[in-house]
Parts: structure tokens; C-alpha cells; sequence
């Protein structure tokens, strides 16, 4: 049953500028992004675990709301509250995910920023599309190398290894890039061929994090007119700002031998699939 006339997801890679895209296309008109950056829906149904119990639903709906609520006009609190209410409900289903939606009004795209869905199955891009006339995929890539550096520092926080990482080898890198889906998410080319094989040249885009940083406006833009939507004035302090970001650590030579050959093969992967990549993800700079 399609339930949504636009589905717009955003997949990109962890740690390759998801966020930044959210903060930014939160502002334009068309687009609803609801009040968390990540619904999960999708990777709920087909992934591989559990990201939507309900003890995991009372935590992000206890993070936002002490992040959001101070700063909340008062006659938006209601609105807010009545949502969080509906992301508490139950039963997980189609109708759920609808009526996260539901106050969107005039707003052509529902949007949804897990970056899970990067990793989704063909069954998951199938249900997906079952409930959309008109889907829309956002995929951003980032310099594989740097990409891998930002999501392990970041995985290693969670962890609360993050301080142990300079005096890490090659074995103890090895299981934080298993167990924390590094490689997986670094995976563009598997991502960028399911893409080929499951939708129309004109149902995705893929766009350099680099970009983001160097010329966000312009990468604004693009993804606007790949939405068939109208420039935005987007405010200049979230253009420039750098969201989500991961906290510093010069990246230790270990890690570079660790990862060497993964950042090599995907590189081999891109050009393969003739993907045009910034000079300075060339492969010398991995082996130096």
C-alpha cells in the first residue's frame, strides 16, 4: 500500500556527513524531518538487529527531549509531545512510520536519515518502495581512509576506549573494525551497485563529503534540484557548522597498516565502477 507520496533518504556512509545534511535540510520548506535525525523504521524490519524496542524508543525519546525542550516555544510543546507519543506506540508497523509524518501539511518529502540503511537488503529497498510513488537516495562518500579514522575514534568513545587507541595494534583495531561495522560501512562500492541494480538513475545521488565541507551551498543545491525542489535561504551558521563531530586524534601509523588494504580494494572498486573521486583519496597516500 503506498502511504507516502515522496520517501527521501538520506544513507550515507557513518561519519561522511549525515549529519550535516540533516541540520541543514531540516530548515527547507518541503522537507519533514521529524524531530530525530534517525527513525531506524526500515533496518527495524530487515536489518540485523533490534534498534526500535521500546526501552531503546524511552532512551532517544528521553536524549531529544532534554536536548530539545528547554530551547521550545511553549505553543510548539504540545506538537513535539504528541509526536513522541506516536514514536512510543505500538505496534511497529507501516502505520506507525505513517504517522510520524502525519503533520508534515503542505510538505512534499518525508525523510529518513538512518545511515543503517546504507547496509539494507534488496528486501528492505523492496518494502521501502512499496510505500512511495516516488523514492529519492541521498548517498554521501567520504575519503575511505579518514571515513574509517572518524568512525573508529567514534566507536572507540562509545566504547570508552578512546584514550587506549594510540597504544593499539593491528589485533585490537581489527575487532573494533568487525565489531563496529567499519568496513561494512565503508563498503560504497557494494552500496553504489545496489543502487545501479534497484533504482533509475534519477532516484539517487551520491555526493563527496568533501564537497559538503569545501562548497556546502553548492552541494544544497544540487540535492535540491535532484529533488525537483526551490532554493532555500538555509542559515549560514549551520552551512559552515560541523555536526556531530567526532573528537581529535592523530591518526596512529598502526591504524593505516591496519586498514591499508580495505581502503586500497575499495578504491580499486570505485574506479571499476567509474566513479569519480578527489585526488587526495589516491591510493599513494594510504601506502605512504
Amino acid at each position: 500500500m503506498q502511504i507516502f507520496e515522496n520517501l527521501l533518504f538520506s544513507i550515507g556512509a557513518m561519519k561522511a556527513g549525515t549529519s550535516w545534511l540533516y541540520e541543514n535540510l531540516k530548515y527547507h520548506p518541503d522537507i519533514d524531518t521529524v524531530p530525530i535525525k534517525e527513525i531506524h523504521y526500515f533496518w527495524e524490519k530487515h536489518g540485523a538487529f533490534s534498534l526500535l524496542t521500546r526501552p531503546q524508543r524511552i532512551d532517544v525519546a528521553v536524549y531529544h527531549l532534554n536536548r530539545v525542550l528547554p530551547h521550545c516555544a511553549p505553543h510548539d510543546v504540545p506538537a513535539l509531545l504528541a509526536w513522541f507519543a506516536q514514536f512510543l506506540s505500538e505496534p511497529i508497523d507501516d502505520v506507525w512510520l505513517a504517522n510520524l509524518f502525519r503533520a508534515r501539511g503542505r510538505k512534499r518529502y518525508c525523510a529518513e536519515f538512518s545511515n543503517m540503511n546504507s547496509v539494507l537488503s534488496p528486501e528492505g529497498w523492496n518494502h521501502a518502495r512499496s510505500l512511495t510513488k516516488n523514492i529519492r537516495i541521498i548517498y554521501t562518500i567520504r575519503n575511505p581512509l579518514e571515513r574509517m579514522w572518524s568512525h573508529a575514534r567514534f566507536q572507540a568513545a562509545i566504547l570508552g576506549k578512546f584514550d587506549e587507541l594510540n597504544s593499539w595494534g593491528p589485533e585490537q583495531f581489527n575487532s573494533l573494525l568487525d565489531e563496529g561495522g567499519i568496513v561494512a560501512h565503508g563498503a560504497y562500492s557494494q552500496v553504489i551497485r545496489r543502487l545501479r541494480e534497484g533504482f533509475s538513475d534519477d532516484e539517487y545521488i551520491i555526493c563527496n563529503y568533501e564537497d559538503m565541507r569545501k562548497e556546502p551551498l553548492k552541494t544544497l543545491r544540487q540535492i535540491e534540484e535532484f529533488l525537483g525542489l526551490s532554493p532555500f535561504d538555509y542559515p549560514e551558521g549551520d552551512l559552515l557548522f560541523v555536526h556531530n563531530e567526532t573528537r581529535k586524534m592523530t591518526m596512529p601509523s598502526e591504524f593505516v597498516s591496519t586498514v591499508k588494504h580495505h581502503v586500497n580494494q575499495e578504491l580499486e572498486e570505485l574506479q571499476r565502477l567509474n566513479i569519480d573521486t578527489p585526488l587526495d583519496w589516491a591510493m599513494e597516500r594510504v601506502n605512504a
